[in-house]
């Protein structure tokens, strides 16, 4: 985002910005969903709910990271980048995950928006 907003002309009127984290909408291919691996965890979701489409095609990067707290907790990230798209950038997840009977799921999925122009002040990409 830093590079976008560096790359805008400030005679441009656009101001690229990024959304506050909400709580991505539920998705009924979630439920269930388990793992031994915070990393598979975290691939399965992104399957299940199609944010792994092809490079090029909806977005030109895709990122995924898990990081975790010990055995028990953990955030698993999918950053979409660059989307061929004049409002909105970029599309982020973040999964906070639980290790519970040696199996991690999912405890909420949130989601931002990195805005290319404008964030409006209903934090929506305009």
């Amino acid at each position: 985002m830093a590079e976008l907003q560096q790359r805008t002309p400030s005679d441009s009127g656009a101001t690229p910005a990024t959304t506050p984290w909400i709580a991505a909408p539920s998705s009924s291919g979630d439920i269930g969903l388990k793992n031994a691996t915070p990393g598979g965890l975290l691939m399965a979701i992104a399957v299940s709910r199609g944010w792994t489409d092809a490079l090029g095609d909806a977005a030109w990067e895709q990122t995924m990271r898990v990081w975790t707290d010990g055995d028990t907790s953990g955030v698993g990230v999918v950053l979409l980048w660059d989307f061929p798209d004049d409002a909105v950038a970029g599309h982020d997840f973040r999964i906070s995950m639980r290790r519970m009977a040696g199996e991690w799921t999912v405890e909420r999925i949130e989601e931002r928006y990195h805005c290319r122009r404008k964030l409006t002040a209903d934090g929506r990409c305009a």
